[in-house]
């Protein structure tokens, strides 16, 4: 019991660095973001950087996630078909839509980006998602999208499971549930629904037994656009639609 407590606690203190990429986390600063004893953070920090999974900066103050974490990823991404076969998918969506596709799982209550493709190599905007980065699902189109996939009562369950992080972000549970359906009812999410100052569409799809995921593309740039997100969601259906060999799922809306 004690040794699955220090897993689980080594994999949230991965975790917590993970999920703030650039933030330079001292040991001060993990100890207070985990919640757990000095003594315990300081003990799991030293032996995850002994393990490669994690390293110190040059002055020794702050954490990062080490070469052993990344030889993992990719070897884990090699071992899954659907990210190569996907790969020059997203580059076309990419490509035709002039933003940056993203390709995300889900996992749980949070969503992971494995994959990442710019319609060119000088492509600049904010990176608002970076592959490896994990967000709640309601917290991106793409999370949305899966949701919206599954029934109201695996959205009841998020909503319940993630009280919390649902009113630190000002969502009320009766909206997402509306998003969440009318997600379905179109057929692809659109963040701007939550966040006005999103402006990204997903697709959600099954690749294999329990596996969801999604392909989204832009983010939070520019002002929501209707149309645009109609055009981005035909874009991603069609895609998927030849890259799976069936049929895309109907349009929400008519062509123009």
């Amino acid at each position: 019991m004690a040794g699955a407590q220090a897993l689980r606690r080594a994999l949230s203190l991965l975790r917590i660095i993970g999920d703030n990429p650039g933030r330079h986390l001292t040991l001060s600063d993990l100890i207070s973001l985990s919640g757990m004893e000095r003594t315990t953070v300081h003990r799991l920090l030293t032996s995850l950087t002994e393990e490669s999974f994690l390293f110190r900066s040059a002055d020794r103050r702050s954490y990062h996630l080490g070469v052993e974490l990344l030889a993992l990823g990719l070897r884990s991404l090699e071992d899954v078909s659907y990210v190569k076969h996907l790969q020059p998918v997203l580059k076309r969506i990419a490509l035709e839509c002039r933003e940056a596709t993203f390709l995300t799982i889900r996992e749980g209550d949070y969503c992971y980006c494995v994959q990442r493709e710019d319609p060119s190599p000088d492509f600049f905007k904010p990176l608002w998602t970076h592959v490896g980065q994990r967000i709640l699902l309601s917290g991106s189109g793409a999370g949305l999208a899966m949701l919206a996939e599954r029934t109201d009562a695996d959205t009841a369950a998020y909503i319940k499971s993630r009280q919390a992080d649902l009113r630190k972000s000002k969502i009320s549970p009766a909206q997402l549930m509306r998003v969440v359906r009318s997600t379905r009812e179109r057929g692809y999410s659109v963040l701007s629904d939550l966040n006005p100052a999103g402006s990204a569409v997903g697709v959600a799809f099954q690749v294999g037994a329990g596996i969801q995921a999604a392909i989204s593309v832009g983010g939070f740039a520019g002002p929501p656009d209707d149309r645009r997100h109609a055009a981005w969601a035909k874009v991603i259906k069609r895609e998927l639609a030849m890259a799976f060999q069936s049929r895309p799922p109907a349009d929400a809306e008519s062509e123009t």
